[in-house]
């Protein structure tokens, strides 16, 4: 059973998003909507970023993936065969 979306839990956990928002950003006002899709998106865009990019240095640690730099500068991660192709020789 999935927990109440209105639960104590949930509800500190929003609020400690809103607050960690407006840390970062003092003169922050929003709608509520605008605080939905703006403060609180954000948020768990950030932190999901921050377990994805735990993950990937995990899975390059194990040289179960490869990355590259592109020449913007920005990185590329992908599976070990992609890599494997791109240094086969080519006919």
């Amino acid at each position: 059973m999935a927990e109440d979306p209105l639960s104590e839990n949930n509800i500190k956990a929003i609020a400690n998003e809103i607050t960690h928002y407006l840390n970062q950003h003092q003169f922050a006002a929003d709608t509520v909507e605008g605080i939905c899709h703006w403060w609180i998106s954000k948020q768990r865009i950030e932190e999901e970023q921050k377990r994805v990019l735990a993950a990937l240095d995990y899975l390059l640690q194990k040289e179960l993936i490869s990355k590259r730099q592109l020449p913007d500068g920005s990185l590329l991660y992908s599976s070990q065969a992609i890599q494997q192709d791109d240094e086969a020789p080519t006919h």
